[in-house]
């Protein structure tokens, strides 16, 4: 382990990987840490993980229980946890400052989002949400909220390798005092990537014979998955995206083959993406 010192970025050489990662202690963002956020809902992990990241101070992730509360004790163990009924009794009880964060899968999240009356919400909810249902979950104008804005994000467009897209929608209480959103695009997105960017080139070929049936839209709706191996197991292509890995089942996630680069071959070569793959691909910063 090297720590730096100044103004940088405390870094980390992980072996066999051969990759540097930030650690989640940055000094240049302790400013953020005035920025009161609340995360709501199970499905919201990926917004707890980048929150921390960037700085701000969670006061409370709100969850009834389940794996979702297991992966924060486990990950975030300073990070309280609440059912709704315990974090809607907080002080103060109404018109608490700060910003809710949440993912919409379902009518009871929106519900449980209503409760909390923050003074601003950024809530996203997938692509396959219908707008008429995405819009019936973020109407909150009996509560004095304003509806700002909405935006829908492709996770290419941010420097990811998949195809996964999803809606953010930008709330506020309405009053006096001016807030307002803006959608700031990462310079990660300016730059092309492929699936091969989160892979390990010194893994080598699958063991075996094993029968590619290569053909687009003929297994899945999804346009990366470019064919099966031995008729049962998705196979995407290094030179494009990942597929959206939140529509994947857990079987498929966990026998995803890739048709990758490799040192030990001239051409690619058919071998199933690894667990540290996976996460990689996924942008989950907790995975080591």
């Amino acid at each position: 382990m090297i720590n730096a010192l100044g103004n940088t970025i405390d870094t980390a050489l992980l072996p066999g990987e051969l990759v540097a990662v930030r650690r989640r202690r940055v000094l240049s963002r302790r400013g953020r840490c005035v920025v009161r956020v609340q995360v709501v809902g199970g499905a919201s992990l990926g917004w707890l993980d980048a929150l921390r990241l960037w700085g701000a101070s969670v006061e409370v992730f709100v969850c009834q229980g389940g794996n979702g509360k297991h992966l924060v004790e486990d990950l975030y163990p300073d990070v309280f946890i609440a059912p709704l009924v315990e974090a809607a009794d907080m002080p103060p009880h109404r018109g608490w400052d700060g910003i809710l964060f949440a993912t919409l899968d379902t009518e009871e999240a929106s519900q449980q989002v209503a409760t909390l009356q923050p003074s601003a919400l950024i809530l996203t909810a997938h692509k396959d949400v219908s707008r008429h249902t995405f819009y019936k979950w973020i109407d909150f104008a009996d509560l004095g909220y304003e509806f700002k804005s909405q935006h829908c994000c492709k996770h290419q467009d941010f420097g990811g390798v998949t195809t996964s897209s999803w809606k953010f929608a930008f709330i506020k209480l309405h009053k006096d005092d001016p807030l307002e959103f803006s959608m700031a695009r990462m310079t990660a997105g300016l730059y092309t990537r492929h699936l091969q960017t989160a892979l390990d080139d010194t893994l080598g070929p699958a063991r075996g014979r094993k029968r590619l049936d290569m053909g687009k839209n003929m297994f899945s709706t999804d346009e990366a998955i470019v064919g099966t191996v031995d008729r049962q197991h998705l196979l995407v292509d290094s030179d494009g995206l990942a597929p959206d890995l939140t529509k994947l089942s857990l079987q498929e996630l966990h026998h995803l083959w890739v048709l990758a680069i490799t040192v030990f071959a001239k051409g690619k070569v058919p071998r199933m993406i690894t667990l540290l793959e996976l996460l990689a691909i996924w942008d989950y910063a907790g995975k080591i």
